[in-house]
């Protein structure tokens, strides 16, 4: 592997964190994920899957590894360890586990 493979490689694991962060934890997207958990209902897979940093990232990483292999002219094979790897760096830097999800649903 060459030194810019591993900054591609770098770059997409922290872009997988940024963007995991986005949708289950900023403030810019606090009301559509509000908006969204209520739709869906407060307790349902769903509304845990976009509160979850765990379960985003995994999401995030399997549909974006594309961007990687082919830029890092890598295998097939390579990008399942990729996207594991890009969604387990998420889940541990994001500081926090399952057990400390908050779901937010809106009243009208």
């Amino acid at each position: 592997m060459h030194a810019w493979d591993l900054v591609i490689l770098t770059g997409w694991y922290l872009a997988v964190a940024r963007v995991t962060r986005l949708i289950n934890q900023d403030v810019i997207l606090e009301d559509l994920r509000a908006w969204f958990v209520d739709k869906v209902g407060g307790e349902s897979l769903l509304a845990y899957l976009v509160n979850c940093a765990w379960c985003v990232s995994i999401w995030i990483a399997a549909f974006s590894v594309p961007v990687p292999v082919y830029m890092a002219d890598r295998t097939w094979p390579q990008a399942i360890l990729f996207a594991l790897g890009a969604s387990w760096f998420t889940g541990v830097t994001a500081g926090f586990g399952s057990e400390d999800i908050e779901i937010e649903t809106v009243d009208e």
